[in-house]
């Protein structure tokens, strides 16, 4: 059935669960008890008020410390992130304009095989002595860069001998 406007809301289960942990709310503080409890309570001296008050400040101004403290370190932690964030975005950027690089290079040296195994096959490359051994043009330039130069001072040996 519904309340009354002009009547205080009912106590709920939600008011109850708030009141064993010592709350407060609307329904349970219109209730009769409560009510008839606040007519009858002392008024506090002017001496009580005031200490009231001033461990209430204190205990704010302590909660402001640790908030702004708290604050100083959430602000710390994001510029972290912000850090890492902008570190990782490089870090990825140089990544992909590397691997682009490696597949520019191995386009590169495809097309240029495919030539020189092309000159080859035509007869218009002829295949080089290397240290007593014949290697054709395609595998010279299929060669690892350290091993072409061990082969380039094999040859270089053998022709001065």
């Amino acid at each position: 059935m519904p309340q009354h406007p002009l009547y205080p809301p009912l106590p709920r289960p939600i008011d109850e669960a708030i009141a064993k942990v010592h709350g407060s709310s609307v329904a349970l503080d219109a209730t009769p008890e409560r009510l008839a409890a606040g007519k009858h309570q002392p008024t506090p001296s002017l001496k009580e008020i005031i200490e009231s008050r001033t461990r209430e400040n204190s205990d704010l101004r302590e909660e402001i410390k640790y908030l702004l403290r708290e604050k100083e370190l959430a602000d710390w932690l994001a510029g972290e992130f912000d850090y890492v964030r902008e570190r990782a975005e490089r870090v990825l950027k140089d990544y992909h304009k590397a691997v682009q690089d490696l597949d520019r290079e191995r386009e590169v040296s495809r097309i240029d095989n495919e030539k020189l195994r092309r000159e080859a096959t035509s007869g218009s490359l002829e295949p080089m002595s290397l240290g007593g051994h014949l290697m054709s043009a395609t595998s010279h330039v299929n060669m690892h860069p350290i091993r072409r130069v061990q082969c380039q001072e094999a040859t270089d040996r053998f022709h001065s001998e």
